[in-house]
């Protein structure tokens, strides 16, 4: 009964318009102060305070910033510019639509951000991809789809959040999306050109080849970029350093490669411009973070988890079945909630219920950041659909015809690596990371 008066109530202050960190606030606080006492509310500000003096959390600022670096330094044209050159090599159908999904991937892989991954590649490809014949619904779609594997492909700022929140280590949550990511980019390749050859989407003699020597120019001017990720998770990997202070040196080395390599950072306005958005970003994760451990506490104290893991094994014994209730959650809540709500909100609770049933805590990671990501292009409140329609120039309501067309090849990987963790766990495995 409680658990349902906290859900109802949290609920209620959503749909009237409060914002969501404040409805954890005060749903938490209420709580605790009605079946706990005031002293244990007296005592909530500070102990949600002190959970945000965490080493670890300082790394969702820094690989925000990389991010941020990325874009406003244009560095990340390189990376598009040079798959734009090895795709005519490569596929001879939808060219540019497999363009988009292996630069969203490479682009991924230095901002960690699915919304900045959207805008920063569709920024570049959408005007020209216009030429041809897609259909503007379909380049949101693909948009949509490719822009996500930023926060699948690591460093993934989802993938920290949830690592933070389950107390995970990082990079192997990271690894462990990134195969999951791997999956899905192949998906996307090949959902392509499907569709591109059903419908005759920019056949090859469409696009002009490009040489051996420009693919090789191309390359070396790309290279540097191609190294900031690959420097940021082997340091990880080599035990040089934790993902905050890997973080610092991706930033580090981004900011000098704009300066004296690409030559793309001219004033120090755009250095503090890029500290700026990024601390308001992070600001709004923190918030959300520290909020949501109130949340939690109420949850907690007052037995609703444990009720709930009750509940659900009373429903079925199956850890699978579980494991689907909870991504058919995520799914729904993602209609209304950015996933780094659901990931704060229901990744502890998802956790204490899965987890001793025999469901392993990676497994549950990556299926529940896939989910997760998936719902950021579920409307009305796909954040990653309303970026992709923004870019294309498509008003939103005509942006969902062609949603569902990834959908089911979404769905597909979303089922194998449920039922077949083995598939999930085999990079950290090998890596020796489990």
């Amino acid at each position: 009964m409680v658990g349902i008066l906290i859900f109802l109530g949290f609920l209620i202050l959503i749909l009237i318009g409060l914002p969501i960190a404040f409805a954890m606030i005060l749903t938490g606080i209420l709580f605790i102060l009605l079946f706990i006492g005031g002293s244990a509310t007296l005592l909530t500000p500070f102990n949600r305070l002190a959970a945000g003096f965490s080493f670890p959390l300082l790394a969702i600022y820094f690989y925000i910033l990389l991010g941020t670096v990325m874009n406003e330094t244009k560095i990340s044209d390189c990376l598009v510019g040079f798959f734009k050159k090895i795709a005519g090599k490569i596929f001879k159908v939808g060219i540019s639509g497999m363009i988009m999904i292996l630069s969203c991937a490479a682009t991924g892989a230095l901002t960690g951000s699915a919304v900045g991954t959207t805008a920063a590649v569709g920024g570049i490809l959408i005007p020209q991809m216009k030429k041809y014949t897609y259909k503007p619904t379909y380049l949101v779609t693909l948009l949509s789809y490719s822009g996500i594997l930023g926060t699948l492909i690591p460093p993934s700022i989802s993938g920290l959040v949830f690592a933070i929140v389950i107390n995970l280590p990082v990079f192997t949550v990271w690894i462990t999306v990134g195969g999951v990511g791997i999956l899905f980019t192949l998906a996307l390749l090949i959902g392509n050109y499907i569709i591109s050859k059903k419908r005759n989407y920019e056949p090859y003699n469409d696009v002009s080849k490009e040489s051996s020597v420009s693919l090789l120019k191309s390359f070396i001017i790309t290279l540097p970029a191609l190294l900031v990720p690959v420097s940021v998770l082997g340091s990880i990997y080599g035990g040089i350093a934790t993902p905050t202070e890997a973080g610092v040196m991706g930033v580090l080395m981004t900011i000098l490669l704009g300066i004296f390599y690409y030559k793309t950072i001219t004033s120090i306005q755009q250095i503090t411009q890029a500290l700026y958005k990024s601390a308001c970003q992070t600001a709004v994760i923190m918030f959300l973070i520290c909020a949501s451990f109130t949340l939690s506490h109420a949850l907690t104290s007052t037995g609703i988890i444990k009720l709930m893991a009750r509940s659900m094994l009373l429903m079925t014994d199956n850890k699978y079945i579980l494991l689907l209730l909870v991504e058919l959650l995520i799914l729904f809540l993602g209609c209304f909630l950015d996933d780094g709500p659901i990931m704060i909100l229901l990744g502890p609770i998802s956790a204490a219920i899965l987890i001793p049933i025999g469901i392993h805590p990676f497994h549950l990671a990556a299926v529940f950041v896939f989910t997760g990501v998936l719902a950021m292009v579920t409307p009305p409140v796909g954040i990653v659909l309303y970026a992709a329609s923004a870019v294309v120039g498509v008003p939103f309501g005509n942006a969902v015809r062609e949603i569902w067309a990834f959908f089911l090849p979404a769905l597909v990987i979303l089922l194998i690596i449920t039922f077949f963790p083995a598939i999930v766990l085999f990079l950290p495995k090998i890596l020796g990371l489990i």
